[in-house]
């Protein structure tokens, strides 16, 4: 097992509601930084939210992103993964794909700095925000599952695991429906992520325990 710690910048989802909060410890400080800090503290790797690898000029986006592999392989580290949350539910026509920019970008990114995977769910949720009374069930899973196999198609052949977070808000807000989501995708590039907190309140209550 790998102990890795996940860096976010500063008002990470570019928004300042419920979903992160505004400011963050090493919100400020550059991926190196971190890194180097991560090295020091006796961590495995970095894990890092895409916004953070924007911060910066943009002609020079994909020199930071060689620069960091270059340290974190001096370091001895790695990247493990890029968190970069993207539109795969919605009854707003225009926010659908067919193309999910952010999301393929980092996988783009997740290709230089040498990760092996990409971490996303499912925004803009489902029950939460209550999309519920906009969206049919159907419609909704529907929309997931076409996503979830462009992004996988799209990675596969760059090398890159998609991980889907299994998360309350969201249409995927169990262990069977995850499942079968990924029995109807059928691309052997995805993966699930768990948050500890989210499998608490999201899993538990469906399990008996003794």
């Amino acid at each position: 097992m790998k102990l890795t710690l996940e860096v976010w910048p500063n008002m990470p989802w570019g928004r300042l509601e419920a979903a992160g909060p505004a400011w963050n410890s090493w919100g400020d400080k550059s991926l190196i930084w971190c890194a180097e800090r991560l090295a020091e503290y006796g961590y495995d790797g970095l894990d890092f939210i895409y916004a953070k690898a924007l911060e910066g000029p943009k002609d020079e986006f994909e020199q930071r992103l060689r620069d960091l592999r270059t340290t974190v392989e001096r370091l001895g580290i790695e990247v493990g993964y890029i968190g970069c949350h993207t539109t795969f539910v919605t009854p707003r026509l225009f926010d659908r794909g067919p193309r999910h920019p952010d999301l393929q970008d980092a996988i783009d990114a997740a290709v230089i700095v040498g990760a092996p995977s990409v971490c996303t769910l499912l925004g803009d949720g489902y029950y939460d925000p209550p999309l519920n009374i906009l969206l049919s069930r159907r419609d909704a899973w529907r929309q997931a599952r076409e996503a979830i196999a462009e992004v996988a198609a799209y990675a596969r052949p760059k090398g890159i695991n998609v991980s889907i977070e299994l998360l309350q808000g969201t249409i995927l807000n169990r262990v069977e429906l995850m499942e079968k989501m990924f029995e109807e995708v059928g691309e052997p590039n995805l993966r699930v992520t768990l948050d500890a907190g989210t499998w608490y309140t999201t899993v538990k209550p469906f399990h008996a325990y003794p």
